[in-house]
């Protein structure tokens, strides 16, 4: 099902873009899948430094957006800009605290020229703090925030997820302040300043495991892991995930595996006692194939999953079903992969036939949106 652009919620709404690469962009993404109009301003001489370091993704998360290239130290261009933001609903930035004020753009100065503007700087420690300068990547943020000390497998060391976690979190933090103070705004509150930290925002969720440690205790760094919520190994060598958490479940696994003998193990307290199920774990799912253990997980009711590559996620029956992949195509009309939004609220904004606009070219709406800009 397609929605009008009528039709969605933030209709009507345009938003200045001024970020690059992966935490405001997606930001932004979002508020476009929403029906916000998305002005992407970008630097002359190469734009988002994403075109370069992975097109691809920047189409996914750009495609639909306009862009405008505008040297912002010059004042002309300064000028062309300010006339933009002020008839704009919303303003991303993500420069080192300090950057957008010394350009004359930051949150005070704008929202004198336009109250209503809801102003969000989303940087990596935050605007204020002993970090507000230094500089920093997802990977430091996971950092700070613990989320690189906590490991996701049973006895195994605490790894890096392969998504950009920290960023992404940021992403949604932001969009979520932007909604609530255009809520705010819609009830005659004015604007906003808004101050997003990406270290700030895993920190929210990595919150959620230390409540399952306890610093004086040293034998169990696996305290929040289960070993019968794991991937394992299957016979031809597929990666199979299991939700073996409920007890009722686990019965099941055993049901499935015919191994009856293996219910006494979930309840072995201790560290040997989680070590000799994940290594029943390991014989038992070693010993058949994928396709033999999915006819009898599906008998049974066990929750499982097939670790699924990027292709076989496009071809996901699930996803496809409900609709959930399209493509879109980059600046030189390559097809690229993409998904839309989560949530049937507002239904899916993708063309019928499975498409979204294209992503712009560096500068390809500035003309054209320097002479609306008073609109």
């Amino acid at each position: 099902m397609t929605v009008p652009a009528s039709a969605l919620p933030l209709r009507g709404v345009r938003v200045l873009d001024l970020g690059w690469l992966l935490p405001a962009p997606f930001a932004s993404a979002i508020l476009s899948d929403l029906g916000a109009d998305v002005i992407k301003i970008e630097r002359p001489g190469g734009g988002d430094y994403l075109r370069e370091l992975s097109p691809a993704l920047f189409t996914k998360i750009n495609a639909g957006k306009r862009s405008v290239t505008l040297d912002l130290k010059q004042k002309e261009d300064l000028d062309k800009f300010l006339a933009l933001a002020a008839k704009a609903d919303v303003l991303l930035e993500s420069f080192r605290p300090g950057v957008a004020k010394r350009l004359g753009i930051d949150a005070d100065s704008l929202r004198a020229l336009r109250p209503e503007l809801v102003y969000v700087s989303l940087s990596g420690f935050g605007q204020t703090g002993p970090l507000a300068q230094q500089p920093g990547h997802d990977i430091n943020y996971l950092a700070l925030a613990g989320a690189l000390s906590i490991p996701g497998h049973w006895g195994q060391p605490a790894r890096r997820n392969g998504t950009p976690l920290a960023d992404l979190a940021s992403s949604l933090y932001a969009v979520i302040n932007v909604l609530a103070a255009l809520r705010n705004r819609d009830a005659g509150q004015g604007g906003a300043s808004i101050d997003v930290a990406i270290a700030e925002s895993v920190l929210h969720w990595s919150n959620t495991r230390f409540g399952d440690f306890q610093p004086h205790v040293r034998d169990d760094p696996w305290a929040h892991v289960h070993p019968a919520n794991d991937v394992f190994t299957t016979a031809d060598g597929r990666g199979i995930a299991l939700g073996l958490i409920e007890v009722h479940f686990w019965n099941n696994f055993c049901a499935a595996a015919d191994r009856p003998l293996m219910r006494a193990l979930i309840h072995r307290p201790g560290v040997q006692g989680k070590r000799a199920l994940q290594q029943a774990l390991v014989e038992a799912v070693g010993s058949r194939t994928l396709a033999e253990w999915q006819e009898r997980f599906v008998k049974w009711d066990v929750p499982y999953s097939v670790v699924h590559g990027p292709a076989e996620v496009l071809a996901e029956p699930q996803f496809l079903e409900r609709h959930m992949l399209a493509v879109a195509e980059d600046a030189a009309g390559a097809q690229v992969s993409v998904v839309a939004l989560p949530g049937r609220a507002f239904g899916h904004i993708f063309h019928e036939r499975g498409r979204v606009a294209r992503a712009p070219t560096e500068g390809e709406h500035t003309e054209e949106l320097l002479g609306i800009h008073g609109d």
